[in-house]
């Protein structure tokens, strides 16, 4: 695989790095289902991903539960969770500036970030969004 990366941010431990993923394995990514994820599948060739890489100072542990099963948890600080608000809406804006009119935050419940939004500047739904994406995830992984 080829990747690029912008590493601007590096200082604030944040990292973006756009890989071309086959879309035998990207597949299974894209929205929708039935006729809405075979239009996803047909537009492959308009499609970019990036991903936000964050240098975190949170803690986890894996560990074995009671039944022999992986118990696997991970806190997530306020300031990473703020650290990857920030990398999500840089990668939204990355995207927005080479012409995308949607972003996909890849989490599960989360719309797309539209750029025309509700009306407002980008700016505000790329950041309204981003939280909800931070908060999703650390609810998700405590």
């Amino acid at each position: 695989m080829q990747s690029y990366a912008v590493t601007e941010w590096e200082e604030r431990g944040i990292l973006l790095e756009a890989t071309f993923t086959p879309l035998a394995f990207r597949a299974q990514w894209l929205s929708g289902t039935g006729a809405r994820h075979a239009e996803s599948v047909l537009a492959y060739d308009r499609i970019a991903s990036t991903g936000v890489h964050l240098s975190d100072r949170s803690a986890g542990r894996v560990t074995l539960a009671g039944d022999g099963s992986l118990w696997i948890s991970y806190r997530l600080t306020d300031d990473d969770a703020r650290r990857l608000v920030f990398g999500i809406a840089r990668a939204a804006e990355l995207f927005y500036a080479a012409g995308a009119t949607e972003v996909y935050p890849q989490i599960s419940g989360l719309p797309a970030i539209r750029k025309d939004g509700i009306g407002v500047h980008p700016m505000m739904t790329i950041s309204a969004m981003a939280s909800r994406v931070a908060h999703k995830l650390a609810d998700r992984l405590n």
